[in-house]
């Protein structure tokens, strides 16, 4: 009788437990795939419903308290209607929908403020991206329990918001009407905003911050009222959408001099932020970054009546001031012609600028460089550029202005951390310092029909672009809000374009 050897009678039934193994392999495997999809359509509808919430809530976005409240509540309800896993509501019943809803300036998280401080329009004003988080959602397994895997957390978060230039509704008068020559501002150089209407110089021009020209809503003229004006300047943001190409703004001039203020929180000004009509301080901090540029030399003739330049000790750049300008500056801003066929316009170019003759208009006869006498502080910000856009050189200096650079800083004045360049603003428990603060956006205006008004709906002007402006210093109206041109600011996209961020 034949017997199998022994080897062979421990292999029998191997693999029949082998087969086992992998069966629970095998299903244990499908068990997760299946859940696994399950999970990815959960979370798709539960991201579609968030998508959809932050959409619909965008819409309702326009620099008011009310429009805050009723994006939050479209938002809430368009939550409601959508469903994930098949059947369960992305908004709940709750009353805040089981969502953390957020508002803010711009689509990240660090733009983002709780809607419990959005209390007022001001507070409202800029606020134009809304953030919907679904919070954390548990999703029961299938068949992964075979792993121990009971259940699975889910999670979906959605910004939308439109992307818009948002004005300080103060105007700034083009220089020149061609957007080649960036309508004739050269980048690095200081202008007195107010000097540059043509029709009072020195009178400011403000912007109606709520009412737009051609939108079928009647201008009230009451919005052009300091009580307005105030929050709207103290956070840099008009409810106006500016369109470009072809859009118009209501405009007035005179002295509103209580918004003087407001356009120094900026600056850290205790000032801005008492008093019956004052600047928010979370919503308009100082910059992180609070030294003034500016001095002449006392050994140049008087400045105008209202202009308050500090003088340069000695006639040359203190440790408090613009010290890297040898000789020093001598007036706050480029000065302009007060008659003639080029009112309005800046005196003296830089020899080498990119602007062609036809913007500047007949140049008077002078040195080959620029009048250094006719410029106040230089470059504070940012460099001049030539004609492709590139910066100039400190070793440029002396061909563009005369004189000559005396240890620019480097990286520029504004974005040192140490004396005597920059100064921190006093410590506050109310705000949080915001770097470029100083850098106000302004709609640059065509002055060409500009008449002197009483009255915010009295006459409209067309915009030609919108620039970006570095305060120097603090505001001292009605005479000097001087800015240093930095470039012409991204143009938006159509009003109506919501965009969404995940």
């Amino acid at each position: 009788m034949n017997r199998k050897p022994c080897f062979m009678k421990r292999q029998e039934g191997a693999i029949a437990v082998m087969a086992g193994i992998l069966l629970f392999l095998l299903v244990g495997m499908l068990a997760l795939v299946v859940d696994l999809g399950h999970v990815y359509i959960a979370k798709t509808g539960l991201q579609n419903g968030a998508d959809a919430a932050a959409l619909a809530g965008a819409k309702r976005l326009n620099d008011s308290l009310a429009g805050v409240n009723a994006g939050v509540a479209d938002a809430i309800g368009i939550a409601r209607h959508n469903v994930f896993d098949f059947s369960l509501p992305v908004g709940t019943d709750a009353a805040d929908g089981g969502l953390d809803i957020r508002v803010g300036s711009c689509p990240d998280p660090d733009c983002m403020v709780s809607l419990g401080s959005v209390t007022s329009d001001g507070a409202a004003t800029g606020l134009s991206y809304i953030e919907v988080d679904t919070r954390k959602r548990t999703l029961d397994s299938w068949f992964a329990g075979i792993w121990n895997i009971l259940n699975f957390d889910l999670s979906a978060r959605a910004v939308a918001g439109r992307y818009v230039i948002k004005v300080t509704p103060v105007g700034v008068c083009g220089i020149s009407s061609d957007p080649a020559t960036e309508f004739g501002f050269i980048r690095g150089v200081a202008y007195n905003i107010p000097d540059l209407n043509p029709l009072t110089p020195g009178d400011p021009i403000w912007i109606n911050p709520v009412d737009t020209p051609g939108s079928g809503v009647a201008c009230n003229s009451n919005n052009g009222s300091t009580a307005v004006m105030v929050p709207y300047v103290c956070t840099g943001r008009s409810a106006v959408d500016i369109q470009l190409p072809g859009g118009r703004v209501y405009i007035n001039t005179g002295t509103q001099e209580a918004l003087e203020r407001a356009l120094n929180s900026r600056f850290g000004d205790p000032k801005s932020y008492s008093g019956g009509q004052a600047c928010d301080p979370s919503t308009a901090p100082p910059d992180t970054n609070v030294q003034p540029y500016d001095c002449v030399n006392n050994a140049k003739p008087s400045l105008p009546t209202g202009l308050t330049q500090v003088e340069c000790a000695n006639g040359s750049p203190s440790s408090s001031d613009a010290r890297w300008m040898t000789p020093a500056p001598v007036g706050q801003s480029i000065a302009t012609w007060s008659s003639g066929a080029n009112t309005g316009k800046p005196f003296y170019f830089p020899k080498n600028t990119h602007l062609p003759m036809t913007s500047s208009g007949t140049r008077p006869p002078g040195p080959t460089a620029a009048d250094f006498a006719n410029y106040g502080v230089l470059w504070s910000a940012i460099h001049e550029s030539n004609a492709s856009g590139q910066e100039y050189t400190t070793g440029n200096w002396p061909t563009l202005y005369g004189g000559n650079a005396n240890a620019y800083p480097d990286p520029p004045p504004y974005q040192q951390r140490v004396a005597p360049y920059f100064q921190a603003p006093t410590a506050s428990s109310a705000y949080m310092p915001r770097p470029g603060r100083r850098v106000l956006t302004l709609a640059i205006i065509d002055c060409e029909g500009v008449v002197k008004s009483s009255g915010m709906c009295k006459q409209e002007l067309p915009v030609l672009g919108v620039g970006q402006f570095f305060m120097t210093k603090p505001a001292n109206l009605p005479k000097e809000i001087v800015g240093e041109f930095m470039g012409l600011a991204t143009p938006p996209k159509p009003s109506a374009q919501i965009t969404l961020f995940r």
